[in-house]
């Protein structure tokens, strides 16, 4: 009972809210989430009730960030560590950004704060060949990402990248709205070209 014995005619009440939090002292072992009920009884003891649910906040803005580097080329198929700057769990999520929309969930991974890491037998480089991949965590709603990286296949496989070169428009080249503008390109590889996309 938080508070007992509320005058019959008050319509409000002051409350401190204790700090229920516990363990890190940023994010807490939980964040304190509880239910506020009021309990309304008449003079034949039945009893009205009305709750609401609440959270208490964090004690400083969330800020994740990938510690690793991210420089080296990444092997489709191979393992990776992926450490971060805070101890959580986290759902990551896996980009590549010159293929719109594309997402590849890689689960639920426990993360040693930053400090090792994720096992590198826990994840698998996903299957594409870019330079704009990068990972993701979602955390306290909001998304926090990695630098970009590059994944290629292995070298065993003995199939290396397209080339790709746009011929037109210039870059730099200045162009007007509502206009038709000629794009152009040559390109190559080693076995067969499938698509592009613009």
């Amino acid at each position: 009972m938080a508070i007992a014995n509320i005058s019959p005619v008050a319509r409000s009440v002051e409350y401190t809210i204790p700090d229920t939090r516990a363990g890190d002292p940023v994010l807490g072992a939980d964040l304190g989430t509880a239910v506020f009920r009021l309990i309304a009884t008449d003079d034949r003891g039945q009893e009205g009730w009305d709750d609401f649910k609440w959270s208490l906040q964090l004690n400083a803005a969330i800020d994740v960030q990938f510690t690793g580097d991210f420089s080296p080329v990444r092997r489709i198929g191979a393992g990776f560590t992926a450490p971060v700057s805070v101890s959580s769990t986290f759902e990551y999520q896996f980009f590549v950004d010159d293929i719109p929309g594309d997402i590849q969930p890689l689960g639920f991974t426990a993360i040693d704060g930053g400090a090792g890491g994720i096992a590198a037998d826990r994840n698998i480089m996903p299957s594409a060949s870019t330079d704009l991949a990068r990972l993701a965590v979602l955390f306290g709603d909001e998304v926090f990402s990695s630098p970009y990286f590059t994944v290629r296949p292995h070298a065993q496989f003995g199939d290396a990248p397209p080339v790709v070169a746009l011929t037109a428009p210039q870059a730099g080249a200045g162009l007007v709205g509502g206009t038709t503008v000629a794009v152009a390109w040559t390109t190559s590889d080693d076995v067969a070209l499938r698509s592009f996309d613009l």
